[in-house]
């Protein structure tokens, strides 16, 4: 907040009348005019002055001690701090479509992004150019004839989506099916794989194609660069992607693939004791990653548009990781709809061990002054590419002055579509009191980065009761 705030019943209290006109507040005591303000035409709040004037000085009255409740502004000072956090968080995930991150929000997949909650991007997140660079499509026709509208299909939008078990800790690779979520019987244990066309740039690294390879069970769909469609390519592509998919503990049985293959790729599919299915020339339909290919095309279009306007266009390749991953933050799991696809992977993103920022922000990295010279600057300018996953609260970030890549924990955001969420102790504060009357009227399912002991747990009860 720029200016204080003032309460209202401390001076009805004090015997005065507060008019709020129009065009401005008046605060009245024995029929004189006391204090007088003007209303702001930006905020539209009204202003007092609060100068020091000897004749307009009320001398506050003795009350007898009694127990009340201090006077309390209720989120009067952090609207505007409320939409600079979810549109922080907007487009660090990629500037999705707002109901994609609704629904994300919703199931709990991003519970340990701060302060993003579906209520706040509803009210809070501004229209962002970012997500219609990305996503805007034509509009198809004949969807519904408005003269053939029934009933069903009035009702049709408003079904619920079913209750699934929530998302639990993954101490193994086993996945737990049940009945509800999606019969055993319909599982593929299916990949295919497809490749996009010639990106319009090459990058640094020569990379001028995106390979993408989806899994039908966990819903996930993962993407690497290549640098052709040269067969070499292409099984590099492959044998990266399958890789990854087997660390995360995904064993597929069947590959399907377009006409475009080799005689190598054939044999390295047979070597990792998969089958394999080859869509007939001109029909790409079969193939659920060429479906995949159009999500992952508008997702990384709408990251490349929030980058900052001096990103480097032949580095383009670098944000891809970071694009996929808050990709699959945003998609469901085949295997557990209550999951994303991310979680049926690698378990739960901790956004406080590993935070994000929006792809491509400019920053200034922190230079230690053992590796820099007696007056140099203090940072090195570049930009920010993707976590470190493998460190704690660490930035991956891209040093143009150096061609390469730094990890390091010390850096300043400089961002150009969205601003820098500011964060005061009383913002804190504030926050920390909504989360705990919204978690005590409507308890999340369990999730583990909240670990609580039995006198907090009684308190908690308590509190309950109260609220």
């Amino acid at each position: 907040m720029e200016r204080s705030l003032i309460s209202v019943p401390v001076l009805c209290d004090a015997d005065c009348t507060v008019v709020f006109k129009k065009k401005n507040v008046q605060v009245i005591k024995e029929n004189k005019i006391i204090i007088e303000g003007p209303r702001d035409a930006e905020t539209n709040l009204w202003l007092m002055p609060l100068e020091s004037n000897t004749t307009n000085t009320v001398k506050p009255t003795k009350r007898p001690f009694v127990i009340q409740l201090k006077h309390t502004a209720n989120s009067a000072y952090q609207q505007k701090s409320a939409s600079h956090l979810q549109a922080w968080h907007h487009a660090t995930l990629g500037a999705p479509v707002v109901t994609t991150l609704i629904k994300a929000i919703d199931k709990n997949w991003l519970t340990s992004f701060p302060g993003l909650t579906s209520h706040g991007i509803r009210k809070h997140l501004p229209k962002s150019i970012q997500t219609t660079m990305g996503h805007l499509h034509k509009v198809r026709k004949n969807l519904r004839p408005t003269d053939k509208v029934t009933t069903a299909e009035i009702m049709e939008d408003e079904e619920d989506d079913p209750d699934y078990l929530p998302p639990r800790v993954i101490k193994n690779r086993e996945h737990i099916v049940q009945i509800t979520a999606i019969n055993f019987a319909d599982l593929k244990g299916m990949t295919s794989s497809d490749q996009t066309g010639a990106f319009p740039h090459t990058s640094s690294r020569g990379n001028r194609y995106i390979m993408v390879m989806e899994d039908s069970d966990s819903g996930a769909i993962l993407a690497v660069a290549i640098k052709s469609r040269n067969k070499d390519h292409l099984l590099a592509g492959f044998i990266e992607m399958h890789d990854t998919l087997k660390k995360a503990g995904i064993n597929p049985v069947l590959h399907r693939i377009d006409n475009e293959f080799s005689k190598e790729l054939i044999e390295e599919i047979e070597a990792r004791g998969l089958k394999y299915q080859i869509a007939p020339r001109g029909n790409h339909r079969t193939i659920p990653a060429e479906r995949a290919i159009q999500t992952v095309k508008n997702h990384f279009v709408s990251t490349l548009y929030g980058c900052d306007p001096t990103f480097p266009k032949s580095q383009w390749d670098r944000i891809l990781p970071v694009s996929v991953l808050t990709l699959n933050m945003l998609r469901p799991s085949r295997i557990n709809p209550a999951k994303s696809a991310y979680n049926e992977l690698w378990g739960n993103f901790d956004f406080n061990k590993t935070p994000l920022a929006p792809p491509g922000c400019l920053i200034v990295a922190h230079e230690r002054p053992q590796d820099r010279k007696t007056w140099a600057d203090h940072g090195v300018k570049g930009y920010f590419i993707g976590p470190a996953k493998h460190h704690y609260r660490n930035y991956r970030v891209y040093i143009p002055a150096t061609r390469g890549e730094r990890t390091t924990d010390t850096i300043e955001f400089f961002p150009e579509h969205v601003q820098m969420p500011k964060t005061s102790s009383e913002d804190r504060l504030a926050s920390v009191t909504e989360d705990l009357v919204a978690i005590l009227q409507k308890p999340h399912p369990p999730t583990p980065f909240l670990d609580q002991g039995t006198k907090t747990n009684d308190a908690i009860d308590k509190l309950r009761e109260i609220f």
